[in-house]
């Protein structure tokens, strides 16, 4: 079991309060709980809020939030990143860039492991 499984059988309401953290008007908390869900494995459950940050003032929270959703193998992080391909932060632009190449690169691994036929999981909905 990971932490974050660990975690959801503790305490069920953990992904709800992780989502009301990632919203918290504290930058610093903001981070933390967003750095928090990716490390104990539940950066999936918290993708909608993850998207929701990637609408925030300040470019730094975008960035981290940017560099996790190239964890995130699926279509609405995809989406996401190449839409603030556009952001006015350079750094931003250039963690999403690195993202995608990231989220890219599996895929590619992906089709060569499907080719060679060993087993892989797909691009998640």
């Amino acid at each position: 079991l990971c932490a974050g499984q660990v975690l959801r059988k503790t305490d069920p309401d953990c992904i709800d309060k992780l989502r009301r953290e990632m919203a918290n008007p504290v930058r610093r908390k903001r981070i933390q709980a967003a750095k928090a869900a990716q490390a104990m494995g539940l950066q999936n459950e918290v993708t909608s809020a993850y998207l929701a940050m990637l609408q925030d003032s300040e470019s730094f929270v975008r960035r981290i939030v940017v560099e996790i959703l190239g964890t995130i193998p699926t279509r609405d992080s995809v989406l996401a990143l190449q839409d603030i391909l556009n952001d006015p932060s350079p750094r931003v632009r250039e963690a999403a860039n690195k993202s995608l190449q990231h989220i890219r690169g599996q895929q590619t691994q992906q089709r060569r492991q499907q080719d060679s036929g060993e087993s892989v999981s797909p691009l998640r909905e």
